[in-house]
């Protein structure tokens, strides 16, 4: 058979292009989604999908200095690859199934820059707590040695809380995270971004919970109002109030205090934490009153809570009360002693003699008889004492002027006198 020899090449062509479409029909599919980063300057690493799950794919990079030699990846994992050194510009990083090494069947390749770095999380991250602070020190990322390679951003919130807050970027490896609320649960974390690689943040740190101190509790002990138990004039006042909220004790709650003043005195009371009312007795009716409740801890109190006790609705009435019968009993005492002295005056009475009707008298001196020395008054009186009438006072005695003498008193009379009734 003679073949055309333009006939036979065309055939053959065709026959080979028949083969070769058969061949890339039946190629193994490529790795998907290779991504390459660096853990530092020294560390990098290269992960991908495999198109095929059960195809081997392998990676290998090459740098521009030796541009036409490819270097293997020496620590292969599932789906990735790490290899360490540092790069001067950039690196090409090729994978593709490990049959086609060599080849460029289903190979894909990535530029991996030097400053294409994502830190691992920075390592030691340790917290101190205040009341209301935290602080915190850490040290940087694995691989990094150099100082001001790294800055670092930490956030925070309560553990019940679903909402972080984040602190401004900072190159030091201290900060101090102010503002927070006394006795609290918080959880921090921390990550880092390498310098030359704006906005790429490495992975967080595992959280650190730590419990800010106590501090004074804050707020206003909620009262309610108070009631009121009358006793004469002295009355029992009962004052309550609710528990202070939990966000506010800032600690462990020990107590309230009781502040009582009035313009007589002051008292101080105290209850236990599960208490919340406190009966007040004896107070007088008449007189303002006023109670300051505060909650307190370990480290302080709130600020008082204020509950006014004025004077009772019927305080005038009472006091009329008081004072008539204050005045019923000074009656009734006068009217007793009233009747005391009128029977001590009745029995007096009945055991007096009755006054005797009045006599007078008169000296009288007759004429027949001797003249004898003078008398003085007071001597006649002293005689007349032993002469008058039995009952008579000697007021009831009426003498007649004498003659004069020398006695020292004014009115003298005879020296012999008779008595005579007038």
């Amino acid at each position: 058979m003679n073949w055309n020899k333009p006939f036979g090449v065309a055939l053959l062509i065709n026959l080979l292009d028949h083969v070769i479409l058969l061949e890339t029909q039946n190629l193994i599919p490529s790795a998907n989604n290779l991504t390459c980063f660096g853990y530092n300057c020294e560390h990098y690493v290269c992960t991908w999908v495999p198109g095929d799950i059960t195809i081997e794919y392998v990676a290998r990079w090459r740098d521009e200095q030796n541009w036409n030699f490819w270097h293997n990846c020496r620590h292969n994992t599932s789906n990735a690859c790490e290899f360490y050194g540092e790069i001067i510009n950039y690196r090409i990083v090729a994978v593709q199934p490990k049959a086609y090494v060599g080849t460029t069947n289903s190979i894909v390749e990535i530029r991996l820059d030097f400053d294409n770095i994502i830190p691992l999380p920075p390592r030691n991250l340790s917290i101190v707590s205040t009341a209301e602070t935290l602080d915190a020190e850490w040290i940087d990322s694995p691989g990094f040695i150099l100082n001001n390679q790294l800055n670092f951003i930490l956030r925070y919130r309560q553990n019940d809380s679903q909402y972080w807050s984040s602190t401004p970027e900072e190159e030091t490896h201290y900060y101090e995270i102010e503002g927070l609320i006394p006795f609290t649960l918080y959880e921090v974390q921390l990550r880092a971004r390498y310098h030359a690689n704006d906005g790429v943040y490495g992975n967080w740190t595992s959280p650190v919970l730590v419990k800010t101190k106590e501090g004074n509790p804050s707020g206003l002990v909620p009262v309610l109002p108070k009631l009121e138990y009358n006793k004469n004039t002295l009355r029992d006042v009962l004052i309550s109030w609710m528990e202070l909220p939990l966000n506010n004790r800032r600690g462990i709650l020990l107590g309230y205090n009781i502040q009582l003043e009035s313009v007589e005195a002051s008292q101080q009371f105290q209850v236990p934490a599960n208490q919340t009312s406190l009966l007040i007795p004896g107070l007088k009716r008449n007189i303002n009153y006023t109670a300051y409740i505060s909650a307190y801890n370990a480290i302080g109190s709130t600020e008082p809570s204020i509950v006014v006790i004025p004077t009772s609705e019927d305080i005038a009435q009472s006091v009329s009360l008081y004072v008539y019968a204050i005045t019923l009993a000074c009656v009734t005492v006068v009217f007793l002693l009233s009747c005391v002295c009128w029977v001590k005056i009745k029995k007096f009475k009945s055991h007096m003699e009755p006054l005797p009707e009045p006599h007078f008298f008169k000296l009288e001196i007759p004429d027949n008889q001797p003249t004898f020395k003078p008398l003085c008054e007071k001597e006649i009186f002293d005689e007349l004492k032993v002469k008058k009438p039995a009952g008579h006072s000697e007021s009831h005695v009426l003498l007649e002027q004498g003659e004069e003498s020398d006695c020292k008193q004014s009115n003298v009379i005879s020296t012999y006198a008779i008595v005579k009734e007038l």
